[in-house]
């Protein structure tokens, strides 16, 4: 356990607060305004915008306050003695196992409707599933990079690595709850189903990556998760219209 000056203890607990209070001010500040937006110009401003909360300020904040951690820790992984691969492949290939099996759910109308524009009638629907997979791409990358990179890695510094994997799968439930409360108006028990299974991912995703000895792991992961929640149907029925 590291002996780190008690004001970098605090360090990425601030920054966490600071992300929640934006995240929040994005989702009760736009979504009322967004309903009236083209559906490719909310994409973007969302997409934007989470570059900006979930990227840009961990790494600036990384490299800067953070200092002499840096902004390294935001994307390599706390060392172990030994990389477990075999292992993070079977926890990624019996994660996405389990999706397949529990059947992802239907995609809404809004995210077909972000696609079908980048189509022309009657060719074949390659660029909205390019622009599909490319923005569930950037998402993974966001946030794998700040929770299983930046939180992980900090509080494994800290705390070790079990303290530092449930705190950061409860910041990475948390930060969805915005989303969830205001965003969806989702009811009390689809709540609690989606924080539970959530965080839930936020352990399996930091033990694939410790095992895995490098962020690309939970890169891979997030990826593929995306895809068979929500990406495969909206793939799907791109392809074979309603």
């Amino acid at each position: 356990m590291s002996h780190a000056a008690p004001s970098s203890r605090w360090a990425p607990l601030i920054l966490a607060a600071l992300i929640m209070v934006g995240w929040s001010v994005r989702v009760v500040g736009l979504s009322p305004w967004e309903a009236s937006w083209p559906p490719i110009t909310r994409a973007g401003t969302d997409l934007a915008l989470r570059w900006i909360i979930l990227a840009v300020l961990p790494l600036a904040w990384a490299a800067t306050v953070e200092s002499p951690f840096g902004w390294r820790h935001a994307l390599y992984p706390t060392p172990q003695a030994r990389p477990h691969r075999l292992l993070a492949m079977v926890a990624s290939l019996g994660y996405w196992l389990a999706l397949l099996w529990r059947s992802p759910t239907a995609p809404t109308g809004d995210l077909l409707d972000l696609y079908r524009p980048f189509a022309h009638d009657g060719a074949a629907p390659v660029w909205p599933m390019a622009a599909l997979l490319a923005q569930m791409a950037a998402v993974a990358v966001i946030e794998e990079t700040l929770f299983r990179g930046y939180f992980l890695n900090r509080f494994t510094a800290l705390w070790g690595f079990s303290r530092g994997a449930i705190l950061q799968a409860a910041l990475f439930a948390a930060i969805h709850l915005p989303g969830w409360l205001w965003g969806n108006h989702l009811s009390g028990t689809v709540i609690t189903s989606f924080a539970l299974t959530t965080f839930a991912y936020g352990l399996i995703a930091a033990v694939v990556v410790r095992w895995g000895g490098i962020l690309l792991w939970g890169y891979a992961l997030h990826l593929g998760a995306n895809l068979l929640n929500s990406g495969a149907p909206a793939l799907f029925r791109l392809v074979v219209p309603d």
